[in-house]
């Protein structure tokens, strides 16, 4: 369970990013929707400057060693483009810890710096909707492609 300190800086972050980002796939922003998500038992991952949360990665282990990743959120992304590679720097023993082979991503087709990181990434292509594009990847190619 999150505590409720951290689940309102989670809130306030994913409502920043994801607002304009699903809204432009069409899809109007559910608060409702975010917060009976994280009330699913899930890992978080965060990055803070100071109190304030800069970045997170929220995920669950599947049973088959897979880690769905439910969100990546970056404060002003367009200027801190680097905290991406210093949060899954963050993640990756937790991954390792917890046997974590492959990880799943699923974006919005509207985020396109998202869909630039994945390929960047080595993530493939798992599968294509409408809306958005799962992606698949092995944690060590994760771990090469990040030079960790």
């Amino acid at each position: 369970m999150i505590e409720k300190a951290l689940k309102d800086k989670i809130i306030e972050l994913e409502s920043l990013n994801m607002k304009p980002i699903l809204e432009a796939s069409g899809i109007k922003f559910e608060l409702k929707r975010l917060l009976e998500n994280l009330e699913i038992e899930q890992s978080v991952v965060t990055l803070f400057k100071g109190d304030a949360l800069i970045a997170l990665l929220r995920y669950k282990v599947q049973e088959d060693s897979t880690a769905f990743i439910y969100s990546i959120q970056i404060r002003n992304p367009n200027e801190n483009k680097l905290l991406v590679y210093h949060l899954l720097k963050k993640a990756l023993p937790q991954f390792e810890e917890e046997n974590i082979k492959d990880v799943v991503s699923v974006v919005q087709r509207a985020n396109s710096q998202s869909i630039k990181f994945n390929k960047k990434l080595g993530l493939t292509v798992e599968k294509e909707m409408e809306k958005a594009i799962r992606y698949r990847g092995a944690v060590e190619t994760l771990k090469k492609r990040l030079r960790i």
